[in-house]
C-alpha cells in the first residue's frame, strides 16, 4: 500500500522530470534566443545544455528548498530514478547520463566554490563557460536569466500541493 506522502513524492520527482525533459519544441524559444547570441551553436547542443541546466537547477533548488531533509532525500531519489529509467530506454541514454553527471559536477563545484553571494550569477557564468563563452557578458546574463527562472519554478512546484500538479506549466 502507498501512502499520501509517497504518492507526492512520485508525483514531484515526475513533474520535475517533466520540466528538466521538456521537449525540444517546448525549447525551441530558448534554443533561437540563445543562437542570435551565439552564431553557429548546434540545436542539440543547446538543448542538452539547457536540459543539464535545468537539472542542475532542480537538485540544487530542491537542497536549498527542503535541506538535507526526508523529503529532499526522497523526492530526489524519484526524480533520479525516473531520469536513469527514462534514460535508460533511450538510444542517446547513456551519453545523456554521462553529460548529466558530467555537468551536475561542473555547477556544483562552481557554486561551492564560488566567492559571489549571487549564486544565479555563478550559475551563468557556468552556463556560459560549457559554451566556450565565459567572457561574453550575454551568455552569462542568458544562463542567469535562465536559472532565475528555473528557480521560481522549482521552488513552487517543492511548495506546491501536488494535486495541483496540472497547473504547473512554464510559460
Amino acid at each position: 500500500m502507498t501512502t499520501e506522502n509517497e504518492v507526492e513524492v512520485i508525483e514531484k520527482g515526475s513533474i520535475l522530470l517533466q520540466f528538466v525533459l521538456s521537449s525540444l519544441e517546448d525549447t525551441r524559444d530558448i534554443i533561437v534566443r540563445l543562437q542570435k547570441i551565439l552564431d553557429g551553436l548546434l540545436t542539440d547542443r543547446a538543448y542538452f545544455e539547457i536540459i543539464f541546466l535545468r537539472a542542475f537547477a532542480v537538485d540544487y533548488i530542491t537542497t536549498v528548498t527542503l535541506g538535507d531533509s526526508p523529503k529532499r532525500n526522497a523526492i530526489l531519489d524519484a526524480y533520479y530514478e525516473l531520469f536513469k529509467n527514462t534514460a535508460t530506454s533511450s538510444p542517446t541514454g547513456p551519453v545523456v547520463l554521462e553529460g548529466l553527471l558530467s555537468r551536475l559536477h561542473v555547477y556544483a563545484e562552481a557554486v561551492d566554490n564560488s566567492s559571489d553571494e549571487d549564486v544565479s550569477w555563478t550559475v551563468g557564468k557556468t552556463f556560459a563557460q560549457l559554451f566556450d563563452q565565459e567572457l561574453n557578458f550575454f551568455v552569462v546574463l542568458f544562463g542567469k536569466a535562465l536559472y532565475n527562472r528555473y528557480h521560481t519554478y522549482v521552488a513552487e512546484i517543492l511548495k506546491s500541493e501536488t494535486s495541483s500538479r496540472s497547473e504547473h506549466r512554464l510559460h
